[in-house]
């Protein structure tokens, strides 16, 4: 059964932000914006995926990008047989299904995806798996792209994913961006950013980071941010910080921070 459902698409721990800067410096253009579609259109992609074995695991949310679900009540009820694929026919399956389904996953060019992780619903890893129950054959297989990149720069939450269940694929998600804008320059460096959280406190729940000069920064990344409010995608270039052991993102142009992860 289909459903339209909402996901966050970046989650992050709740957290206490001390000296949050909400304030915007205008650049043309910039962030990217996704809004929501209409029902109409997501009435379409209902259509078009009833038409295909996809519809009793696959999800569509409110931007009209489809989503694995294997907790729906219909997913896995089948009447088929065990396969013991070879990891060479999943590649081959994973393959096909991006280009039988590229345009469900707004995708126009297919020589950047590669496989991360081959995974049974379980969690296990394919080698492990096989390693374990080499002559076995397990209900299903989840597999993983690489994410999104544009400019070189990842973009968070953009894995694809096909989920193939017994003998066919039954199911692909994933959110992938185009015509993005991004900025060529930053108006805030990775040292500006930086400074903004000197003397400052985050935290999480009883977790709490006092960011000082002596505080230690693992190495940053510049990566595109998907930050999600009010019912739109601003695709944010940021920087990824790391004091200590948590993740900050901030706006390369803005100096605006977007999302903080603390410590697993």
């Amino acid at each position: 059964m289909l459903n339209r459902f909402f996901i966050p698409f970046f989650l992050v721990a709740s957290i206490f932000w001390s000296c949050e800067d909400n304030s915007e410096i205008f650049t043309p253009n910039y962030p990217t914006t996704i809004q929501t579609v209409s029902s109409d259109e997501i009435d379409m992609i209902f259509s078009e995926l009833y038409e295909t074995p996809l519809y009793e695991c696959t999800s569509v949310d409110d931007y009209g990008f489809c989503h694995v679900t294997t907790s729906s009540t219909a997913c896995g009820k089948f009447d088929s047989i065990y396969v013991n694929y070879s990891y060479e026919e999943l590649e081959n399956i994973f393959h096909n299904a991006l280009i039988e389904y590229s345009e469900l996953l707004n995708i126009s060019d297919l020589s950047d995806i590669t496989i991360s992780s081959i995974k049974n619903l379980k969690g296990m890893t394919f080698e492990a798996f096989k390693k374990a129950y080499p002559d076995s054959a397990t209900t299903g297989w989840l597999i993983t792209s690489n994410v999104q990149r544009v400019k070189n720069y990842p973009i968070y939450g953009t894995e694809i994913k096909v989920l193939v269940f017994f003998d066919r694929v039954r199911a692909i998600g994933g959110r992938r961006f185009s015509n993005l804008n991004i900025p060529d320059s930053d108006v805030y460096s990775e040292d500006d950013a930086k400074k903004k959280f000197i003397g400052q406190e985050i935290s999480s729940s009883s977790t709490v980071l006092k960011i000082t000069d002596e505080s230690f920064w693992y190495t940053s990344e510049k990566v595109i941010f998907p930050y999600q409010s009010n019912n739109k995608i601003e695709l944010r270039l940021c920087w990824k910080l790391r004091p200590e052991k948590w993740t900050v993102f901030v706006d390369t142009q803005t100096g605006r921070t977007f999302g903080v992860i603390k410590p697993t």
